[in-house]
């Protein structure tokens, strides 16, 4: 077995630290390199590249809120990692990258959920949507 490459998240702030490592908000099994693998741009080096926030999104601060305030985008993307490690809702296999992941919107769950590029016609079917997303009459 390949050994996984560092992570390297050095220029998150210490605030996205803690909440993404599970301290702030509630994630069971998240981890900060979890996270970081999860946003890479570039799996075989996954480093962070977001904003100190903890957004993936660089230009977060000054963007989505003033540099001063906290971030209001974290506890979303971290629902988002959640969904993605717990794994895609057709085959269960683990979502590892955002690269990858397709996400459905699920409904009854008021989630969007996550589903490999494969799978996505068995989601839509399971949730009864057509290939646009729409409901089917």
């Amino acid at each position: 077995m390949t050994a996984r490459p560092a992570v390297r998240y050095g220029n998150l702030s210490p605030a996205a630290r803690e909440s993404i490592g599970g301290t702030r908000y509630y994630v069971d099994g998240a981890s900060i390199a979890g996270y970081v693998r999860y946003w890479a741009h570039d799996p075989a080096a996954p480093a962070w590249t977001g904003d100190r926030c903890g957004c993936p999104d660089d230009r977060c601060a000054g963007f989505h809120h003033d540099p001063d305030r906290e971030c209001g985008c974290l506890e979303t993307t971290l629902g988002e990692y959640a969904a993605a490690a717990s794994g895609c809702m057709v085959c269960r296999r683990p979502v590892e990258s955002a690269n990858v992941a397709r996400h459905v919107f699920d409904r009854a769950r008021m989630a969007l959920m996550p589903v490999h590029p494969d799978c996505r016609p068995a989601a839509l079917a399971m949730l009864g949507l057509d290939e646009d997303g729409r409901p089917i009459p």
